[in-house]
């Protein structure tokens, strides 16, 4: 089942293609199962995405602290917290230029559309901002988010089984 993905980023991570094109559907359906279960329990819980991130920071400080205190009392090491994550020399270069790279299209672009400098990049971003903010307002975070993936999971493998007929359609306009 070789045929081209009608998202382009997806080509770089063949893991993510066959999960986003069903190729192994009870694991794709697992996923979305699992998704769609946990945006349930976020809607019915009633947290917002700052309560619920600001939650699991304070329980993660209070457990650290807790932990650390008991170690100290029973004459234990204390727990080891890497200030990093330690790579390899290869791994930290072949990150560092993927961040670098990106990092500087990013920046081009922000400048073009911050300073102004490419008029029609600039009413874009506007333009799409705009209609993020009004339909943000219409819906919770993780309705949003809910909704992505949900697309994300539909549209790729539509678009795959339907490949030719979108593309007539497509053509004709």
């Amino acid at each position: 089942m070789t045929t081209s993905c009608p998202i382009e980023f997806l080509e770089g991570f063949p893991k993510a293609k066959a999960l986003l094109l069903w190729e192994c559907p009870k694991k794709s359906g697992g996923v979305l199962a699992l998704t769609t279960m946990m945006y349930f329990l976020m809607e019915l819980s009633g947290y917002t995405m700052l309560s619920l991130f600001s939650t699991i920071l304070l329980f993660a400080v209070i457990a650290s602290f807790v932990w650390a205190s008991i170690a100290r009392i029973t004459n234990r090491d204390d727990m080891k917290v890497p200030l990093v994550p330690e790579l390899d020399e290869k791994s930290k270069i072949e990150l560092g230029n993927k961040v670098q790279s990106s990092f500087n299209k990013l920046s081009v672009v922000c400048n073009k559309i911050l300073t102004g400098s490419n008029p029609w990049l600039t009413l874009q971003a506007a333009g799409f901002l705009f209609t993020v903010s009004k339909i943000g307002a219409f819906f919770h975070f993780w309705t949003l988010v809910f909704q992505g993936v949900l697309l994300s999971f539909t549209i790729p493998k539509i678009y795959q089984l339907k490949k030719t007929e979108i593309d007539q359609v497509k053509t004709k306009k």
